[in-house]
Parts: structure tokens; sequence; C-alpha cells
């Protein structure tokens, strides 16, 4: 079982767009999903991510367009490498660190 394999089953199933873009100023839950302030451009209320869906996207396309996924997102936004990054997501997903520690060992 790689990391791949570990985010679909194990860890991306528990998480939630309210987890990951938690760090966004504006963040509210809409009936599809969540709304806050793009990470990129600044504008209020411009970013939304669909349930169903694992990235979020400014509306503004013409002006900012910007989207980003949620590996993405957290990587960028907590400055985190790669296997950091797998750590935090899997810790905001209540997995247990000995699963990791299992895919690094193979």
């Amino acid at each position: 079982m790689d990391a791949k394999d570990i985010l679909e089953t194990d860890i991306y199933p528990k998480l939630s767009h309210e987890l990951i873009f938690r760090n966004l100023s504006g963040l509210k839950n809409t009936r599809t999903g969540i709304e806050a302030d793009c990470p990129k451009c600044g504008h209020k209320g411009t970013f939304y991510a669909t349930q169903g869906t694992r990235f979020g996207a400014c509306n503004r396309r013409n002006n900012c367009g910007h989207k980003v996924g949620w590996w993405s997102h957290v990587m960028e936004s907590h400055g985190l490498s790669k296997q950091q990054t797998l750590y935090y997501l899997a810790e905001l997903a209540g997995v247990e660190q000995h699963v990791l520690r299992y895919w690094e060992d193979e």
C-alpha cells in the first residue's frame, strides 16, 4: 500500500472542506459546500468548495480563477513538505500514526 492508497482509503473519506480550509477568512457553510474569502486574491466570499469534491476555487475566473486541491492547499498554506502534509492530513482525519509508519516501512 502506498501513500496514495492510504490517502484514498483511510484519510480523504474522513475529511471535509471545513477541516481543510478552516484557516481561510470568512469561512461559512452553504447548502452545497463552503464559501470563504479567496486565499489568493482576497476578495470576500468568492472562494467556493462543493460537497463531493476535493478542491476549492475562486469564482472570479476572469480576474483570479485560483483553484486548489486539498493536498496543495494544506502543503502551501502551512509550508509543509510532502511527508509533513501526509501526517497533517492523517491527524485531521484521526488516522493512527502506526498506519503511516507501516507505509514508510514497505
